[in-house]
């Protein structure tokens, strides 16, 4: 069977890809993509997103709104609607008192406020004025432009911009070399109890320095060698300990609060079952949350509505929080917990019988090493891909589905346009769904006159 492939969309009005970037925003919706660039187009049919996150390893699409900023992740790619713009700014070049040195290739960690055009890097201060909030810029040549920031979380080297904070009162120029003079001593295995202000990535503790001072309510910082980032704290109760971290607060912050304790809250693991370790659970992805230990995600989950259980990944530093959990599978790295009383409520599954010939009669025959161009609406679990047939037949808008043996999982798929090669997977649509070209009409024959008797 002839299956059509769609042509690479573009992401035409989208800001460059931020690589291993994720998105500080309100999650709208999920979707199966080949690549990023199909992100593009489902973003646009979903009303109020702003832009999305890409994970390759899942082929996901992220849609988000209400985006306040990006963070440093691992293994993701990110794209951003470009925000909307100020008014061209009336100061004019030299006005730049109270401002930092400026930075070459260096970008402004925050959240974005507007990006405007101008003549000069010197006309970003006075747009910066203009604007409510805005912290300091990053200005890229090429296209004339600055780019506001507000909430300013620090800068970080990037090939490219020029960057400019605006100086703190009573600070030294935040745009110097980043120093920790201003820090009490280094603690090496140890993380901080406090509130997270946010990401920013980082080669070295010292970079952190730099960073923490430039927020007011940064009490101290967390630093993770393994995701290459500074976790920015505030309102630092107490330190504990947590292997290859590293962690410093400021000279300001009183060391006397700051008391040795085992990591906090782990009394909300009381709500939930065993640890499963190399273990995911089968569930609606309703939050992510940077935390150092499983144990956090217990509290997060807590606090979380419809949160049923959640799946933790130490290399990210990641709590995945899920919703209408009904089942797991193995994930190496992996490690699952849920509430015992989601699944005493999950009924047991009445057995699947063992599918007939019949069952598919209706799709097209089963594709091999391919998976479906199209929306998944529903993951269900299934012995085999022959089981997919009747799970798709009972969900609305399914028009075929994608079967992992590896992970006994069907993918049951809408809005269906075509496929591509995928390794391990095998995929079935309903007939009818994908049309081969339209074979060209062949033309008739032109009638042969018949033989007449030849004359006796």
């Amino acid at each position: 069977m002839h299956m059509p492939v769609r042509d690479m969309p573009t992401c035409d009005g989208y800001g460059a890809p931020q690589v291993d970037r994720d998105i500080f925003g309100d999650e709208l919706d999920q979707a199966h993509a080949i690549s990023a660039e199909y992100c593009c187009g489902a973003c646009e049919r979903h009303t109020g997103c702003q832009g999305f996150t890409y994970l390759p390893e899942l082929q996901m699409c992220y849609f988000k709104a209400n985006i306040t900023g990006t963070y440093a992740r691992p293994g993701r790619i990110s794209q951003l609607k470009p925000a909307g713009t100020t008014p061209p700014p009336t100061v004019r070049p030299g006005s730049c008192e109270g401002y930092g040195t400026l930075m070459r290739d260096t970008e402004v960690g925050g959240v974005p406020l507007a990006h405007v055009a101008v003549a000069t890097v010197d006309e970003c201060c006075g747009a910066c004025e203009q604007a409510t909030g805005c912290e300091g810029f990053a200005y890229l040549e090429e296209f004339k432009m600055c780019y506001l920031k507000a909430y300013v979380t620090g800068t970080y080297p990037k090939q490219g911009p020029l960057a400019r904070l605006k100086l703190r009162t009573s600070t030294t120029n935040p745009s110097a070399q980043p120093t920790c003079d201003a820090f009490q001593g280094t603690m090496v295995h140890t993380d901080l109890v406090g509130r997270l202000l946010g990401e920013v990535p980082a080669s070295s503790p010292a970079q952190c320095c730099g960073a923490c001072t430039e927020i007011a309510a940064c009490d101290g910082f967390t630093y993770y060698e393994r995701t290459q980032a500074c976790y920015l704290k505030a309102e630092v109760t107490a330190a504990y300990a947590n292997p290859n971290r590293v962690s410093r607060v400021t000279k300001a912050f009183s060391s006397s609060t700051l008391a040795p304790t085992e990591a906090p809250k782990k009394e909300f693991c009381g709500n939930f079952g065993a640890l499963e370790p190399n273990t995911d659970l089968v569930g609606a992805v309703i939050a992510e949350a940077g935390a150092p230990t499983a144990e956090h995600c217990c509290e997060l989950c807590e606090n979380t509505e419809l949160c049923e259980g959640f799946a933790y990944l130490e290399d990210l530093g990641t709590c995945y929080l899920k919703a209408f959990v009904s089942g797991s599978y193995p994930k190496d790295g992996c490690i699952a917990r849920v509430r015992p009383e989601v699944m005493r409520l999950q009924p047991a599954p009445a057995p699947l019988p063992e599918p007939k010939p019949e069952d598919c009669g209706h799709y097209e025959e089963l594709t091999e090493e391919v998976d479906l161009v199209g929306a998944t609406i529903a993951e269900e679990i299934a012995p085999s891909a022959d089981h997919c047939c009747g799970l798709c037949d009972n969900a609305q808008h399914c028009e075929g589905f994608s079967y992992l043996e590896e992970f006994n999982m069907c993918y049951l798929k809408a809005f269906v346009r075509g496929t591509y090669a995928k390794e391990k997977c095998v995929a079935r649509v309903k007939s009818g769904i994908l049309r081969s070209p339209t074979p060209q009409p062949q033309p008739e024959p032109e009638p042969q006159p018949e033989p007449q008797p030849e004359p006796q």
